[in-house]
């Protein structure tokens, strides 16, 4: 199995496979990685005779393995995409093709699902590239993001990383498209500031869940009721699920803090996740102003608003559920 690196380098140098088999519930590589796929492997001008795509909806395995067997048309190779290959319901039959594919073409099948079982993949390797693309960890998404920034040429500080994290969530397709955005509008090594993620992406530096945090985390009742009145806005779309799983992560952090056996870098890491020791510092002085009592209370509340969120045994409105657990934990 190739890792996404790896596989960019490859298609970077025009390295090709003739089948490709991307699979997983993360649609954000196989995307880019039919992308380059696309824009690699033929000249724009060979692509109107030789380059299909085409939805798994829309056809069958022996229809795309016939496509597969063409002869290109004044170009080396033909270029066949199979987007959503999950919903064809035959197919089984490629992992016969794949043992023996044309090498006159290039079939990538972007299978949009959970990894499929060894034996039905086994046979692609042979002859072709398998690569599983897995959601990333929500403690590892700030990492990604500051990582990703550089990919498009911008300096990213952790705070921003944090709140992008938190307002945008594991959506990394939406995070791609917000730097690609910003790199039509903004000049090469920009810093992505507060204000910029505010007019351009359209996230408030002071209504939204990080700064809701930071507000309970100081206990700022002012602020902090200010913010749960905005976010209990019928016209806000920032819902009670993702309030309470983003303040549920930041409590539960504090309260392994107070259980901690060990206090060496490994553990903290563990508790806060790969951030700079300036950052854990900070996390840890805000830890040490809350009690363990304190803490096994708040994330009760923060169990109870989840249950309600989701409807079980509650007709409350996401308003109130919003502005109930902010004045619960704050009182």
């Amino acid at each position: 199995m190739v890792k996404y690196e790896d596989l960019v380098k490859k298609l970077q140098i025009k390295e090709f496979a003739p089948i490709y088999l991307l699979m997983g519930d993360e649609p954000f590589y196989i995307d880019r990685i039919t992308e380059l796929i696309e824009e690699r492997v033929l000249d724009k001008s060979e692509r109107d005779m030789n380059q299909e795509v085409i939805y798994g909806r829309d056809t069958t395995a022996g229809e795309v393995i016939g496509s597969a067997l063409q002869f290109p048309f004044g170009a080396e190779r033909r270029v066949i995409i199979v987007k959503e290959a999950q919903h064809i319901k035959d197919f089984d039959m490629f992992g016969k093709y794949a043992e023996t594919p044309s090498p006159n073409s290039v079939l990538v099948l972007a299978f949009k699902k959970d990894k499929l079982p060894a034996s039905k993949y086994k046979s692609f390797e042979k002859q072709g590239v398998v690569m599983l693309s897995e959601k990333i960890k929500d403690w590892n998404l700030s990492k990604w993001i500051l990582n990703e920034s550089k990919n498009y040429g911008f300096r990213v500080s952790s705070y921003i990383a944090d709140l992008l994290a938190e307002q945008i969530g594991n959506d990394l397709n939406r995070i791609h498209n917000e730097f690609t955005k910003l790199k039509i509008i903004l000049p090469e090594d920009s810093e992505i500031t507060v204000d910029i993620v505010e007019q351009h992406i359209g996230i408030s530096k002071e209504y939204n869940v990080f700064e809701l945090t930071e507000a309970l985390n100081k206990r700022d009742v002012a602020k902090a009721n200010k913010i749960a009145l905005n976010m209990a806005h019928p016209s806000n779309d920032v819902t009670p699920i993702a309030i309470v799983a983003s303040l549920y992560k930041n409590f539960l952090a504090m309260l392994q803090y107070h259980l901690r056996i060990n206090n060496d870098e490994a553990t903290l890491t563990a508790i806060y996740g790969p951030k700079h020791p300036f950052i854990i510092k900070q996390n840890i002085a805000t830890a040490e102003h809350f009690t363990i009592t304190e803490l096994r209370h708040i994330i009760s509340l923060l169990r109870t608003a989840d249950v309600k969120s989701k409807g079980v045994e509650s007709n409350d409105e996401r308003g109130e559920i919003i502005k109930e657990l902010v004045y619960r934990i704050l009182h």
